[in-house]
């Protein structure tokens, strides 16, 4: 889990670079590479069991969302992954997570202010799913 984390963040910053590549310099990839180890370290001391449970209900959050959309009921399933977000959050490994991620957010500017700027909130619960 902790390495499919890294991954997905990696792949993150790496589309983002991958999208204005002149931009980024051998030291921003140093950067960015050291920040990533940062994170790894730092998922390393989260409790694994916990980890899996927040997995298993990550997973069952997704489904249940994709029963809405599977009815058609896109705005029940709207605000139901709202609520289940908002739940998730409340878990501490979740937070410490979020914590590790941290770490990120130094990374080089451009990558994140790309993945930021996409148009992301604009779709349909429903659709991203």
């Amino acid at each position: 889990m902790q390495r499919v984390i890294l991954i997905c963040a990696l792949l993150i910053a790496a589309g983002a670079a991958a999208q204005d590549f002149s931009r980024m310099n051998q030291q921003d990839m140093q950067k960015m590479m050291q920040q990533a180890q940062k994170m790894q370290a730092c998922m390393q001391k989260i409790d694994q069991a916990e980890l899996e449970k927040l997995r298993v209900k990550a997973e069952a959050m997704s489904a249940e969302i994709q029963a809405l959309c599977d009815a058609g009921k896109r705005d029940e399933a709207l605000s139901t992954a709202i609520r289940l977000g908002r739940d998730m959050q409340s878990e501490p490994v979740m937070r410490e997570m979020q914590g590790c991620s941290e770490v990120l957010q130094d990374m080089p500017a451009f990558a994140w202010q790309q993945f930021a700027e996409s148009d992301s909130e604009s779709r349909d619960i429903c659709d991203s799913m």
